[in-house]
């Protein structure tokens, strides 16, 4: 019995998660709103002695797609996919490292802006200043989106680094193996901004619209609930590189 106890516990704790899911999917339905349940996704993850059992009770599979069937108080099911990620807002969802997997997408995301911009950004013909402007506009502010919301870490910030550089040295047509100049000679040269700085200020421009934001909402708005002391911790992260 003390070996089924936190199986059943935890098995019939789901079960109950899932009727809840069930009781806010006829909600949503009954408030006249259209469910794409094929475009929703479930994120579940399960660790510990029993994992592999209770998996096996609550998935579904077709093939190598797994579902869990959501209960719906008609007595029907809702058939919902179960993924390890989903994409959210620009930022990747999960129970393992979001921040790295969201950072990967917006790098991905950049490089794709960059290499459609690159006629454009890496030509003579443009003065430096306004290849620049768009650099900016397109493809920092592509790498920026959400990597600040899912917050930062050390091996994101010397990626966030090294990217950066790397996009000066194209952008600049100064190639270390052919000028041997340092990263700092060339932020330098061109009066740059240390890759650094530029998510200093993105983190202090957040950190103001946030507090403009709570400023002007009613207090009972949901957005009163929205923790950004996350940002704080940013901030310090990035004043001690």
């Amino acid at each position: 019995r003390s070996t089924l106890f936190p199986y059943t516990t935890l098995f019939r704790s789901l079960q109950l998660e899932m009727t809840r899911i069930g009781l806010l999917l006829d909600t949503l339905e009954n408030m006249g709103l259209t469910l794409s349940l094929e475009k929703s996704c479930i994120l579940l993850e399960i660790a510990g002695s029993h994992c592999r059992k209770i998996r096996n009770r609550l998935l579904k599979y077709e093939g190598s797609h797994a579902f869990v069937d959501i209960p719906r108080a008609n007595g029907r099911t809702s058939r919902i996919p179960v993924k390890r990620t989903a994409d959210y807002l620009g930022t990747c969802l999960s129970y393992g490292n979001y921040e790295q997997q969201t950072f990967d997408k917006r790098v991905h995301c950049a490089r794709l802006t960059f290499h459609r911009l690159r006629r454009w950004l890496c030509t003579s013909q443009i003065a430096l200043r306004h290849r620049l402007l768009l650099w900016k506009a397109c493809v920092l502010s592509t790498l920026m989106y959400g990597i600040v919301a899912t917050d930062l870490t050390l091996p994101i910030i010397k990626q966030f680094q090294q990217l950066i550089l790397g996009m000066y040295r194209k952008l600049t047509r100064n190639h270390s193996y052919r000028t041997h100049e340092t990263h700092n000679m060339v932020l330098h040269r061109y009066h740059l901004e240390h890759p650094i700085q530029l998510l200093q200020r993105h983190v202090q421009q957040l950190q103001c619209l946030a507090s403009h934001r709570a400023q002007l909402i009613c207090i009972t708005d949901i957005l009163q609930t929205a923790n950004w002391d996350s940002l704080q911790q940013n901030a310090d992260l990035l004043r001690d590189r």
